[in-house]
């Protein structure tokens, strides 16, 4: 099993807004949302591809700018296959905040 952890900080946006910039992400990547917190800013997502079920794990944290950490991991997915990904949802997540990073 594969598993890559990426952590991102956007210090010019609140917390909120990079949730729901994730709710819009997430799907763009091809990523179906499973479960949402909205309270403590936590989603799920899988999507099904040709190296099985890979889960998504995003969480957004508030303080001196909101922070965002991505883990993806999958039974039969190289560690490769899933760092693509994590590029992927950030690209999306920061195309729509509108953020260069």
């Amino acid at each position: 099993m594969a598993k890559v952890t990426e952590t991102r900080s956007y210090p010019s946006h609140h917390v909120d807004r990079c949730y729901k910039a994730t709710e819009a992400a997430l799907p763009g990547a091809g990523f179906k949302i499973w479960k949402t917190r909205p309270v403590g800013w936590l989603i799920m997502a899988r999507q099904e591809g040709p190296e099985g079920l890979i889960e998504a794990n995003l969480a957004a944290r508030p303080g001196a700018g909101a922070t965002v950490t991505l883990t993806l991991s999958g039974e039969s997915s190289s560690e490769a296959t899933l760092s693509g990904l994590a590029g992927k949802i950030f690209g999306e997540l920061e195309a729509s905040l509108g953020a260069a990073s």
